[in-house]
């Protein structure tokens, strides 16, 4: 049946769509309706064009469902795109306007190209970003966890990761994609990948699920997190690895 007008709850995000709804031509108007001891709602009026409504459907094209993927050779080439292949994997990212990228000799340099704070503040940043994709792609990125507690321990389950941490079920994690889950011991978790990104997020993330206490570290903890500043300083010597010690194979200026 034909309505000209519905309604539906009030909120910022709505308002956001329904103005580039109205602006596109896609709806007459909309107007904010607020009765007393009720939730504010918009009443939207509707559009129609011979007869039939002009939006037909309004879908969540976030659902995986409606995802649509395409391999890398079937996309085109973009201004300011930068793709970096390596024996690991292959990363791209689009370089923000302000900085421009040159290779020469089997270098990537960047420039930028006014003298401004956001010029200044994306090349650094391009910069970290692309020496992060170039070590992704070539030796990857790795983080461990330890799982400190009676009854912790952990359990590959197929390419997913099972834990148990004293709740009263286990807790299975899903491995993101590019990222890869190893348990050498039950009490140990090792996550690599080609994105440092989401290596650090999934390590965050499990961390999070039981967070280690601050007196005796009983958790899910980094390695070389050291608590309450009351362990000796040998057995710190001995726990804290060398953060400093790296080659560099290629440099990004």
């Amino acid at each position: 049946r034909k309505r000209s007008k519905v309604l539906t709850p009030a909120s910022r995000l709505r308002q956001r769509v329904l103005d580039v709804l109205q602006d596109e031509g896609y709806i007459r108007g909309y107007n904010l309706v607020q009765n007393p001891g009720e939730f504010p709602q918009f009443e939207i009026e509707l559009k129609y064009f011979d007869g039939q409504p002009v939006i037909a459907e309004i879908a969540r094209v976030s659902k995986p469902g409606r995802r649509v993927y395409s391999a890398i050779s079937d996309l085109k080439p973009i201004k300011n795109g930068l793709g970096i292949k390596g024996p690991k994997a292959e990363r791209s990212w689009t370089v923000a306007e302000e900085i421009e990228v040159r290779q020469e000799n089997g270098e990537l340099t960047l420039h930028a190209r006014a003298d401004t704070q956001r010029a200044r503040a994306m090349w650094g940043l391009s910069r970290t970003l692309i020496d992060n994709m170039v070590t992704g792609v070539t030796t990857g990125f790795e983080r461990s966890l330890e799982l400190v507690g009676v009854g912790y321990r952990a359990a590959m389950k197929g390419n997913d990761l099972s834990l148990q941490l004293g709740f009263s079920h286990e807790v299975d994690i899903k491995a993101p994609a590019g990222v890869t889950f190893a348990v050498p011991k039950q009490t140990e978790i090792k996550i690599s990948g080609n994105d440092k990104q989401a290596v650090g997020e999934i390590a965050a993330v499990i961390r999070k699920m039981r967070p280690p206490e601050p007196y005796k570290g009983k958790g899910v903890r980094y390695p070389w997190k050291i608590f309450n500043g009351y362990e000796p300083l040998d057995k710190q010597a001995k726990t804290m690895p060398v953060l400093m010690d790296f080659t560099v194979n290629q440099v990004v200026t």
